[in-house]
């Protein structure tokens, strides 16, 4: 029985997707991008195991972003999360090159962009 109101016309909505997703990447070891967050250490809180929690928090996922996490080596939580555009996402990446430079850190692309 569904009752988060986030199953429609026979399918999660983006936000109940984004929640499962995380999820799954850092407790599934059979998942293909465990690797990647579980076994470096990256969890989600303990509130977010309840996805009424994580609505709450995040609120709903806007058109054209997906969950990403403002510190990359911190885990899933709601002061180190948000919706992030994809080109964020691929800037807060663990193998970008990041230069700081009067105390700002981008990554080179961003840099070149200005």
């Amino acid at each position: 029985m569904i009752i988060h109101g986030h199953y429609i016309n026979g399918k999660c909505t983006p936000t109940y997707n984004s929640w499962e997703a995380m999820k799954k990447r850092c407790s599934n070891i059979n998942d293909e991008h465990y690797k990647n967050y579980g076994k470096r250490g990256i969890s989600f809180c303990e509130a977010w195991k309840d996805f009424p929690n994580f609505l709450k928090d995040m609120g709903i996922r806007p058109s054209n972003k997906t969950l990403g996490r403002i510190n990359n080596d911190l885990g899933y939580y709601k002061e180190n999360c948000e919706w992030q555009t994809f080109t964020q996402q691929n800037r807060n990446s663990r193998n970008n090159n990041l230069i700081t430079f009067n105390g700002i850190t981008r990554c080179i692309k961003e840099w070149n962009k200005n």
